[in-house]
Parts: structure tokens; sequence; C-alpha cells
């Protein structure tokens, strides 16, 4: 009869083979477990280079950030300073009044249409609007809306529409008689 081998007998035939598949397979469960780690360790370390990138970036572009807020300071309070007040009807028609008395027009018509309905959603600044018309000679109208154009409010034009009355004066005064209706809106606080 034959005696069953056991477990150790391979071993103890074949020693150094034996110790080499043990290396192989501890060798392998190593690899294993540290090209797990390797990739994670990579995506750390993708993450962090980025995040430097965007830490030098930063301090690279932040270096006039001082200069460069006092400027926006300035221009915010140049545009604050050209806004109008929605209640205030009393100096928001004194605005165009004063340009009529530069120009030399005539206003016939000056009506508030109030703040515009359609606001947008987080708008810090509403329109108000306005209908105005001018009656004058032609250079007149325009030395008006060159004051509209260079006065102290900020002001987009809706429509307008010039219509010329009557003939040109022989008596050597220059321009026609015309009329400017203007619908326009000018910027107001909420």
């Amino acid at each position: 009869m034959s005696r069953p081998q056991s477990v150790k007998g391979p071993f103890k035939r074949y020693p150094f083979a034996s110790i080499c598949v043990a290396i192989f397979v501890v060798l392998l469960v190593g690899l294993f477990f540290r090209n797990g780690t390797l990739s994670e360790a990579k995506a750390a370390l993708a993450e962090k280079e980025s995040a430097g990138e965007r830490s030098e970036k930063n301090v690279r572009n932040g270096a006039g950030l001082g200069k460069q807020l006092e400027i926006l300071q300035s221009s915010m309070a140049k545009l604050e300073a050209k806004l109008i007040r929605v209640g205030d009807v009393g100096p928001n028609q004194q605005y165009f009044y004063e340009l009529e008395t530069a120009a030399g027009v005539k206003l016939s018509v000056l009506r508030t249409l109030g703040a515009v309905k359609t606001k947008r959603k987080g708008a810090v600044y509403q329109p108000v609007g306005y209908n105005v018309v001018v009656e004058g000679r032609f250079p007149q109208v325009l030395d008006f809306l060159h004051g509209l154009e260079r006065g102290g409010r900020n002001y987009r034009f809706v429509d307008l529409k010039l219509n010329r009355i009557g003939q040109e004066q022989p008596t050597g005064e220059k321009g026609a008689s015309v009329v400017l209706t203007l619908n326009l809106e000018l910027l107001a606080s909420s």
C-alpha cells in the first residue's frame, strides 16, 4: 500500500522552488496593493498641482487688486451720483428745465411716465420713463440733445421723432423750426 503524501512532502522535497513560489506570491500581493495606492496617490498629486496652479494665478492676478478696487469704488460713486430717485418729481423735472434754459428751446410737454413695470430679477437699478416734447430751431434742439448726452444723468432713448414745422426764415436765422418728441428712460435707484 502506498502511503498518502502529506502537504509537507513537496515543500520538503523542493525547498528552493517552494521558497521562490512563496516569495512570488508575497511580491504579487504587494504589487497589487501598491498599484491601488499608486493610482490614488497620482490622483491626489494631480489635485494638489491644480490647486497650486490656481493659487499661483490668484497671487499673480491679485497684485493690483487694491488699485482696481479703488477705481471700481470711484466709478460706482460716480454712477450713484447720476441716479435719480423715483419719488423726487421736482428735482427730476428740474434737470430737463435746466437743459431747456441752456439750449434755448421750449419744453412744450414734460411728462413723467413713472417706473417701468417690467423690472428684471435682481436688478439694482430701475428705469423711469419720460415723455419730452422740445420746440426750437434745429441747432437749439441739437444743443438740447448734446446737453442731455453730456448731462449728469444716465438715460436711454426708447424712441425719438423729429418734425419740421414751417419753412426756414429768409431773415438770416440759421435752421428751421423743429419739434423733437422724445421717449426716454432715466436710470433710478431701486
